[in-house]
């Protein structure tokens, strides 16, 4: 009986990887997981400061735009406005409502860290959602022999920690009523 022996390539007949190779792989795999979780972490942030910054933008546009309304409604200031103050409080003799020409006084001030109108003998109309605190508002009136004017500033800010984000917000309104 003959044996024949049959050659193999050294290549062929290995089975696995060598430790250096398996070192190699799991170096790669944890520097790519790496960079995975820091891209994610940081998508996230941009995510939230991005979120900060749309809701004190909408929040101090809206709050400005409805208080310009009612300036520009308000047939003069009351006695019992308080400009040197923050919050200011801003008493206005106005209209009830666009359509109803019965006088009203509107107060428009902060508390809790949040802006509000209030009817007189009426409930508080909050302007700024939960999440977005007013840090300053001030009032300053400019009267002349013909009209009056309201100057409004407000400092908001919205996030927490790291991601918190303040805005300032500036509004100018004469008083229609006035003149």
């Amino acid at each position: 009986m003959t044996f024949v022996h049959k050659k193999t390539s050294p290549i062929a007949s290995r089975c696995g990887v060598s430790l250096l190779e398996a070192v190699l792989y799991i170096g790669l795999v944890a520097v790519i997981v790496a960079a995975g979780i820091n891209m994610a972490l940081a998508m996230n942030a941009a995510f939230r400061a991005a979120g900060a910054t749309r809701a004190l933008a909408r929040a101090g546009e809206d709050a400005l735009e409805r208080v310009t309304r009612e300036l520009r409604l308000a047939r003069g200031v009351q006695n019992a406005s308080v400009f040197s103050a923050n919050p200011a409080v801003l008493a206005l003799e106005t209209v009830a409502s666009p359509t109803d020409d019965a006088t009203a006084v509107k107060t428009v001030s902060a508390a809790g860290g949040r802006l509000y109108v209030e009817t007189q003998g009426g409930s508080r109309e909050y302007l700024t959602p939960p999440a977005v605190s007013v840090l300053l508002f001030s009032a300053a009136t400019s009267t002349t022999a013909r009209a009056t004017a309201v100057r409004l500033e407000l400092i908001l800010q919205a996030g927490n920690g790291r991601y918190a984000k303040e805005a300032a917000f500036a509004q100018t309104a004469v008083l229609r009523g006035s003149y």
